[in-house]
């Protein structure tokens, strides 16, 4: 169920915004009544994103960018600026997974996960407070994730990434919060999209994998996208106006849970 949010007149700025979570942003973002950027470098899907929003009666456009490159992040929400003349919330969700050892990553490898993950959400973030702090108002959301505190060896790049993020983020929310800047970061679990399902393929038995990820969450299932987009709503909506700095776990409880052979309660 989408918890309702009036975000009329707002212009709303996501990237990675071509599929998963960021295109389940948007669409959300949309249906509240925000005009939506849709960011990426997935030019055939983002602008397919943005023309399904706006034959849902949605107002998106689509802008290529490649939050690695600084010139165009510039240039992306420059164009934002120039179409909406403000930018109220940036939704920094634009990353890439990565599943592999720490001995057998490449240097240019982990670079790459790196410019994508980290890089691009300093670029991106740093540009949208730029362009939010003469208005004294705004809303910036990071896409994180859980494996920035627990995480495997095979996920070295991708957990050392967001837990950069992670500070990255609430770095921001003390520089942001005199301008009246609210600045989060959404924490999600095993999230249904298609970077998921691609991972899962690698199982050769991606059904298989899907049903054993969801079954060792406390909540008994992986989660949706459009679940993380409701709380991306709420981060940036009035009823959340007095969180910044937070991270905000969307997991199904597994960051919760001791593992089973950790346990020092007998079970019953």
């Amino acid at each position: 169920m989408t918890i309702t949010h009036d975000f009329s007149g707002a212009t709303v700025v996501i990237t990675g915004a071509a599929g998963g979570i960021g295109a389940a942003s948007a669409s959300a973002f949309a249906a509240a009544g925000a005009s939506v950027w849709v960011l990426d470098v997935d030019s055939g899907r983002g602008e397919a994103v943005a023309a399904d929003i706006a034959a849902a009666g949605g107002r998106a456009r689509f802008q290529r960018c490649d939050v690695t490159d600084d010139a165009e992040v510039e240039r992306a929400i420059g164009a934002v600026l120039a179409g909406d003349g403000r930018i109220d919330v940036a939704y920094c969700n634009a990353g890439v997974g990565w599943t592999k050892p720490v001995s057998t990553t490449e240097p240019d490898e982990w670079r790459k996960v790196l410019d994508i993950d980290l890089t691009g959400a300093f670029l991106t973030s740093r540009r949208a407070f730029l362009a939010m702090r003469d208005a004294r108002s705004g809303v910036i959301l990071f896409t994180g994730s859980p494996h920035g505190y627990r995480t495997m060896a095979e996920t070295s790049a991708y957990a050392a990434a967001k837990a950069g993020v992670g500070g990255l983020m609430r770095a921001l929310a003390l520089e942001a919060a005199p301008y009246g800047i609210r600045v989060n970061s959404l924490l999600p679990g095993a999230i249904d999209t298609p970077a998921l399902r691609a991972e899962a393929e690698l199982s050769g038995d991606p059904e298989d994998a899907i049903r054993r990820w969801g079954a060792v969450r406390p909540l008994g299932r992986i989660g949706r996208a459009e679940e993380v987009a409701d709380l991306a709503l709420f981060l940036a909506s009035p009823a959340a106006s007095f969180i910044t700095g937070a991270e905000l776990l969307v997991d199904g409880g597994a960051m919760a849970a001791q593992p089973a052979g950790l346990a020092t309660v007998a079970p019953k």
